[in-house]
């Protein structure tokens, strides 16, 4: 069940959503506590699922501006691949990040071949060498 938060609970999510710290968001929220008892209960209230929600909601537009989807950035590199002021180099490398975002290369596989692991095949190859003094 989904309660409504009250007008404190409300300006403490404001500002933490703003960028200030969780304790001077508490206090500056209008609770009249010391710092640390703030410290406490700010990090006790950010564990809360409305008091989460509430933040994320007010980040998301902020969140949102900010992020580079991965199609965005794919096609900001494809606009680079393809102008053909820049630099062959510059085209490149822009298509080259590209195909990693898009997966188009496999991991190297190195295999080594290390030969039996068993104390009789040891005992033998030990036997074939010839210490010298």
């Amino acid at each position: 069940m989904k309660r409504e938060l009250n007008a404190r609970q409300e300006r403490f999510c404001e500002l933490v959503a703003s960028g200030n710290s969780q304790t001077d968001a508490w206090i500056k929220a209008g609770y009249n506590v010391t710092r640390e008892v703030a410290r406490r209960n700010a990090a006790e209230s950010l564990t809360k699922p409305d008091i989460i929600a509430r933040v994320a909601a007010l980040r998301a537009p902020q969140t949102a501006a900010a992020a580079l989807t991965r199609d965005r950035k794919r096609e900001i590199l494809r606009d680079i691949a393809v102008n053909t002021e820049l630099t062959p180099d510059v085209r490149i490398r822009a298509m080259a990040e590209d195909s990693k975002m898009a997966g188009h290369y496999e991991p190297e596989r190195h295999s080594v071949d290390t030969g039996p692991y068993n104390i009789a095949s040891i005992r033998e190859r030990a036997a074939k060498v010839r210490f010298r003094a």
